[in-house]
């Protein structure tokens, strides 16, 4: 039923499928502590965040302009100026071995909505180096941020 409702609602436009898996080595943060899945839906929202958002803030970048940090967790969530993408995220918890493998897979529409020129994008490229960096920065950046104690099991 949630399958036929997301795909009553959603547009008519060409997707793509990407997958957001971590390393093995950090796996047995999230099997200790299950909480720690919603950052996995945060960093993959906000890695494609930064990918459709790329030119603008590389633009700000050049110009030497002060970025400044939000107290939000979701990257490019109030700039007035920014792309808006269409996706649907799922968490899967297992691999098809059936060993804990928790990942993202998330369905993101090619067509995107420019805020600044009140136009659609079509994103027909996405670059898979910068998806798997910006994927990486995000993921590490958000688990190095929570304050676990209990994250010294693992040594």
């Amino acid at each position: 039923m949630r399958a036929a409702h997301i795909s009553s609602i959603a547009l008519d436009a060409k997707h793509r499928h990407i997958v957001f898996t971590i390393p093995k080595h950090l796996r047995g943060y999230f099997i200790k502590d299950r909480s720690l899945l919603n950052l996995l839906f945060i960093a993959a929202r906000n890695t494609l965040a930064c990918v459709f958002n790329d030119a603008k803030y590389r633009k700000i970048k050049m110009k030497k302009l002060f970025i400044k940090k939000s107290k939000c967790s979701y990257s490019y969530k109030n700039d007035r100026n920014k792309i808006i993408f269409g996706s649907v995220l799922t968490l899967h918890t297992f691999g098809r071995d059936l060993k804990w493998n928790p990942h993202i897979r998330c369905l993101v529409c090619e067509e995107s909505f420019d805020t600044k020129k009140n136009k659609m994008k079509n994103f027909s490229f996405i670059s898979y180096e910068k998806l798997r960096k910006t994927w990486m920065y995000q993921a590490l950046g958000l688990l190095s941020k929570q304050k676990l104690k209990h994250f010294h099991y693992l040594k």
